[in-house]
């Protein structure tokens, strides 16, 4: 894909941040480490997309929440959700109630990765424009 985009990354782990920023280099990546580090970026710009983690290990909710949140205020961005978590409920929690437009394990190949965002991304902006 030619066109650069604005990711918001959020993660509570510096290294999984990292590997996200690596694997999505070229795009405008922004990093936050906690749902309300994401939710005060998102206000203060827009972003294309929001990859987040599910699990913060805290009492700040989890990702699931932070991307419903998002839907709900953001609506036009895409949402990916990225866990360690196999757990077929959570998944099927987050598609059907529309929270998250990926969902996405851990590990991840960094090339699969980066090629479901952009395609996902990219009929986003034709959804978007055909209006």
């Amino acid at each position: 894909m030619d066109a650069l985009h604005a990711i918001l990354i959020c993660d509570d782990d510096d290294d999984t941040r990292a590997a996200l920023r690596r694997a999505l280099r070229g795009h405008h990546v922004t990093e936050a480490s906690s749902p309300q580090e994401a939710l005060a970026a998102l206000r203060a710009a827009r972003f294309d997309a929001v990859l987040s983690d599910f699990d913060y290990g805290s009492n700040e909710g989890d990702g699931l929440e932070l991307l419903q949140n998002i839907r709900l205020q953001w609506p036009d961005t895409l949402r990916v959700l990225i866990t360690g978590n196999a757990d077929v409920s959570v998944a099927i929690r987050a598609v059907n109630g529309g929270a998250v437009d990926r969902y996405i394990l851990k590990p991840w190949n960094s090339d699969t990765l980066r090629a479901s965002i952009e395609i996902a991304l990219h009929g986003r902006s034709q959804r978007l424009a055909a209006g």
